[in-house]
């Protein structure tokens, strides 16, 4: 069973997030998804990754060490719902054709990096190396029901995304023809009229 973009609770309202995770009855498997243009090197003595794209420098974690992180969160999650004892295992997914990938060193390997086109390859060696069941079908069962129902969606207030205060947002339906904020409900006769013309109303009648 594979489950993208999963959310789940640590402890105290923390929250981890999963790309992708791989739930088979050997291992399961956590994909950590990049799609990065440019060049991207990984530089493991700062535990950073550098992208270069039109001669432009930005640093980034280090998705190793990030992925990595995760499956520690997830293993700390499965302890607290009692869930079986099932190895878990990482990998970083490049899903960008052109990018050019890169280290710091050469003597640097990164097996857990690899292009989309090699993630089948690499899972099918998952699978070989682990070959002991841990989860039987219904178990496997559980625990997927489980990760769904525990998953928490991430919902960005309009404040974090574009830095702006709560009393700077106008609420209310906006009137469709003068496009005033808000309209107002006139209960009376039974309409809705835009606030622009109840106080055009009102002013004739005195």
């Amino acid at each position: 069973m594979i489950l993208n973009d999963l959310r789940l609770e640590i402890e105290d309202s923390r929250y981890f997030q999963i790309d992708s995770l791989i739930l088979t009855p050997y291992v399961v498997i956590l994909l950590e998804v990049k799609h990065i243009a440019g060049t991207y090197t990984l530089d493991s003595r700062y535990d950073q990754a550098i992208r270069k794209l039109e001669d432009k420098k930005e640093a980034f974690r280090h998705p190793v060490t990030q992925v990595e992180r995760q499956k520690k969160q997830l293993l700390r999650w499965f302890t607290k719902m009692k869930i079986p004892s099932i190895p878990i295992t990482t990998l970083v997914v490049m899903t960008n054709r052109s990018t050019v990938l890169n280290s710091t060193s050469p003597h640097e390997k990164y097996n857990t990096v690899v292009r989309v086109a090699n993630v089948e390859e690499r899972i099918l060696s998952f699978l070989t190396c682990h070959t002991k069941e841990h989860l039987s079908l219904k178990k496997g069962r559980k625990v997927s029901g489980l990760l769904v129902k525990h998953h928490t969606p991430f919902i960005a207030f309009p404040e974090e995304i574009y830095g702006i205060s709560r009393e700077e947002i106008r609420t209310g339906v906006q009137c469709p023809e003068c496009r005033y904020l808000p309209m107002l409900r006139k209960y009376s006769l039974g309409t809705v009229r835009s606030a622009k013309e109840i106080q055009k109303k009102r002013m004739k009648q005195r």
